[in-house]
């Protein structure tokens, strides 16, 4: 997930972690609230990954430079994520983005919305 796309999301109502520097994010579930073998998850790999183990550096809540919080628009004030909400915007966006490239492809090669041209 890149940071600058996750810092335009206003439909997770949760704050995601960014790193500019890597053009990564991070969102915070509740422990043991997600099955990783869902499909809703297991379509969005390998650009999503569910991890229940490891670590991770969680910056201050005011940062505002570098390794941050994004906040969404209408941030209810909890930092963990609702995980089925997210998965299904996740891939809304995932299959809209993937619709876009396929229609980039077809009209590289000559093809247009309609057919082959």
């Amino acid at each position: 997930m890149t940071a600058a796309w996750a810092c335009q999301l206003r439909h997770v109502e949760a704050p995601v972690i960014v790193d500019p520097r890597y053009d990564r994010a991070w969102w915070l579930i509740p422990r043991g609230s997600v099955d990783v073998a869902s499909w809703l998850w297991q379509r969005l790999q390998p650009t999503v990954v569910v991890r229940a183990t490891g670590s991770l550096i969680v910056p201050h809540a005011g940062r505002t430079e570098g390794l941050r919080w994004a906040k969404p628009q209408h941030w209810i004030g909890s930092y963990l994520a609702r995980p089925q909400r997210l998965a299904a915007v996740l891939n809304a966006i995932h299959t809209a983005a993937a619709s876009t490239k396929d229609l980039r492809v077809a009209r590289t090669r000559g093809g247009t919305e309609a057919g082959p041209g």
